[in-house]
């Protein structure tokens, strides 16, 4: 599929969606398994310091462990909105083999509560949820998700406009505590239907504003919509100046538009043990499992 054909495609698809029961709320609110969301900072406000403080992130009678294991085993994953058949089995799966799961195009529909409802108490990398609500398309909150068996200590969110069809894009960063060390996670779902690099450009440079703030390793991750080679070029420009290092999975199975793939991960301050790709049965976008471990010092 050429850059052009998948953008035309990716965007009737957006506005069939788009065009049926779609609210933006005027603020920016996480869900976080409460029975209201939670208001959070705009990310791109308050860069120094940039993340607020998270009381309560998960129900009291669903006590999270106390801390993150040495090795976190992370899922990075575009779901697809959940909508083709088995990605209940699919999701569970990869729950039951991670600590923390990063996930796009998460709709929090009815059907999906009902999984939900069920499944926290069996996979600890759900207990503790955050979902940005960038949108809603009827009374399904929807964006990005970021989840794991402990609470994240402080976070921010932000949302970005698409130029097209105005629908936003999301991204969320959250603190959390690891083997003495602030481990910051940034998942993002990179701006899609525009040529123009502004808006991409705005939401990439966030992201690296807040890993270059940060004290402490650093993870962002997620579906940047690198369909072209300017947009690539566009993202290791912007991270690596601050230090972050592109991981490729072995094998590398990433969903690719144009040979260029549209799923990233970037890491600083702590080893990758491994990284690993595998093909998806429910969703357009493979996932990206990594594994890491704190720095190891070596003189």
């Amino acid at each position: 599929m050429s850059a052009i054909q998948g953008m035309i495609s990716g965007l009737i698809l957006w506005l069939l969606f788009a065009l049926f029961d779609v609210n933006v709320p005027l603020n920016l609110q996480v869900w976080h398994n409460q029975s209201a969301p939670l208001a959070v900072a705009d990310c791109r406000e308050q860069i120094s310091p940039p993340l607020r403080p998270l009381l309560n992130s998960h129900s009291p009678a669903q006590k999270a462990p106390d801390a993150l294991p040495k090795q976190i085993n992370l899922l990075v994953w575009n779901t697809y909105k959940f909508q083709n058949t088995g990605w209940q089995q699919e999701l569970a799966d990869a729950a039951k083999h991670a600590d923390m799961l990063l996930l796009q195009e998460v709709a929090a529909h009815q059907q999906w509560h009902q999984w939900y409802s069920q499944a926290q108490a069996v996979y600890p990398s759900l207990t503790t949820p955050l979902l940005v609500r960038a949108f809603e398309k009827g009374d399904a909150p929807a964006g990005v998700w970021l989840s794991s068996s402990v609470p994240a200590q402080r976070l921010c969110a932000s949302r970005f406009e698409e130029p097209w069809i105005g629908v936003p894009k999301s991204l969320l960063a959250a603190e959390y505590a690891w083997q003495g060390q602030t481990l910051l996670i940034v998942n993002l779902h990179g701006v899609n239907f525009s040529w123009a690099l502004d808006e991409f450009q705005a939401q990439i440079q966030v992201a690296a504003d807040l890993a270059d703030a940060h004290d402490g390793p650093v993870v962002v991750a997620g579906d940047f919509n690198t369909w072209r080679q300017a947009r690539v070029d566009s993202v290791s420009e912007t991270l690596r100046k601050v230090g972050l290092q592109q991981i490729r999975p072995s094998p590398d199975l990433r969903t690719r538009i144009n040979a260029l793939a549209i799923d990233q991960v970037w890491v600083k301050g702590l080893d990758v043990v491994n990284a690993h790709s595998a093909v998806s049965e429910t969703s357009d976008h493979n996932q990206i499992t990594i594994s890491i471990v704190p720095l190891t010092n070596t003189l």
